[in-house]
């Protein structure tokens, strides 16, 4: 099952041709005739569970991977990943850039102007509390991580959203969510949707218009011909 919350895929705007799918429990697959054949391009890594696949806008090949499914599961199997992997040869090789305590990745976003500034979305652990969840940020390619947007052990950052147009503008989404063999909490006054105007450094979260009880999962997007406008989905 295709488990990117928008668009199941990623290809670069250079080549409509080339496509990325990520699967829940399959790895990434590659297409290089738009989706009339499919070669899987992840066997190799130690997770076949992916949450998220970015293309870097500034190259067409390298890629980025973010492991561990982020949905939930309901009566179905969800794991949990090994961390974000790079690829700089259009998925033939990858290299580990580490958070893998993090759980699953839900999203990346590459800086437009900047390929070295990588922000990621982490859930955590799905059957553990765990403090490796959180807005991480890199401004060196990968090599270092910082978390930026805490709200605490069982609330995860679950969607992200970067405005084109003003990359220092960010919107990320917060997910509490806690299970345990018997237990499925998704949901509470951890989730919510949360905008930086520094690139990171400082959040607020927005609240005009939107619902302040009874939040779940909610997934953002930014309209690519009006980057001022934000669309968000919440689920209760």
């Amino acid at each position: 099952t295709l488990r990117r919350r928008k668009d199941n895929k990623a290809m670069h705007a250079s080549d409509q041709s080339t496509i990325y799918a990520a699967t829940a429990s399959g790895g990434v697959w590659k297409s290089a005739d738009a989706g009339e054949n499919w070669q899987p391009i992840t066997d190799q890594l130690p997770s076949l569970s992916i949450g998220d696949i970015a293309i870097d806008p500034s190259d067409k090949n390298t890629l980025y991977c973010g492991t561990g499914e982020t949905n939930g599961g309901g009566g179905s199997i969800t794991y949990d990943g090994a961390g974000l992997f790079k690829s700089s040869d259009g998925g033939a090789n990858w290299t580990s850039l580490g958070l893998g305590s993090t759980g699953s990745i839900g999203r990346i976003e590459v800086d437009p102007r900047n390929p070295k500034r990588i922000f990621v979305a982490a859930m955590g652990r799905l059957f553990a509390n765990n403090p490796e969840r959180g807005l991480y940020r890199s401004d060196d390619g990968g090599l270092n991580w910082s978390n930026k947007l805490f709200i605490n052990d069982s609330t995860g950052v679950i969607d992200l959203a970067i405005n084109p147009a003003q990359p220092d503008t960010l919107f990320a989404v917060s997910w509490e969510r806690v299970r345990r063999l018997s237990t499925r909490k998704y949901g509470g006054p951890g989730c919510g949707i949360y905008r930086s105007t520094n690139g990171g450094d400082n959040w607020t979260k927005l609240s005009g218009g939107l619902p302040t009880s009874g939040l779940g999962r909610i997934g953002i997007t930014i309209a690519p011909s009006s980057p001022n406008i934000l669309y968000a989905t919440i689920a209760n």
